[in-house]
């Protein structure tokens, strides 16, 4: 009986492995046929990464392998990110007077309202505008219902955080990746400190996120 029992048990962990290595292979070819705003795929580098997010029932909205661009001996790099929490209520219902503001910073960049979703001055800027409490900018009740929602996200990818560095070496640079809090405390991005300057930098940089990653990755097929 003892046995029976024993055997019994490792075909139901088997199982277990199974179905949940099907959900896995399931989730991560959706993301073969999802873009983003501008209708860019997601990078192929993060797509284990961002399967392992969603797997641990944390929702993400966006997200990046990190590039390295070169033009006229001028060096620009983007860190890998992801993006977590829930989607706020859309362009022009975020805020009270979102759209005087967007016009008004659109303004003055001078950057046309097509220009507005791709640019980083333009993010930056309008990010930094509602979030100066100088301004006396209003949350909409929609966007402070995603905020409570992304707060929750929040508390919970920190935890895990630490709970991954408890168990690593940090990286030889000093860098890990951090929570931090953009436009109005309505988005939640796990990325990195200072942006990469080589190649170099940024391949650290994109193993460190492609450890955390495997860590998600083990975290759900143990739970």
């Amino acid at each position: 009986m003892k046995n029976f029992e024993q055997n019994l048990s490792l075909s139901n962990e088997i199982n277990k492995g199974e179905l949940k290595g099907k959900r896995w292979q399931e989730e991560r070819e959706k993301l073969d046929y999802i873009g983003d705003k501008l209708g860019h795929p997601i990078d192929e580098e993060i797509k284990d990464v961002v399967t392992a997010f969603i797997m641990n029932d944390i929702p993400t909205t966006s997200s990046c392998e990190g590039h390295i661009d070169i033009e006229d001996n001028n060096i620009s790099g983007r860190s890998p990110y992801i993006i977590v929490g829930f989607n706020g209520p859309g362009r022009g219902n975020n805020y009270i007077g979102e759209n005087e503001i967007r016009k008004e910073i659109g303004e003055k960049l001078g950057l046309s309202e097509e220009d507005f979703d791709w640019s980083y001055e333009f993010g930056h800027d309008f990010s930094e505008y509602v979030d100066d409490p100088k301004n006396n900018v209003q949350k909409t009740p929609e966007l402070q219902e995603v905020v409570r929602k992304n707060s929750k996200v929040r508390e919970k990818v920190t935890i895990i955080l630490e709970d991954f560095y408890k168990n690593i070496e940090a990286i030889k640079n000093g860098q890990k990746i951090e929570v931090e809090i953009l436009w109005g405390d309505s988005a939640v991005n796990l990325s990195f400190k200072d942006k990469p300057k080589s190649k170099e930098e940024l391949k650290v940089q994109q193993d460190e996120m492609q450890a955390f990653g495997n860590f998600l990755k083990d975290k759900f097929f143990n739970s």
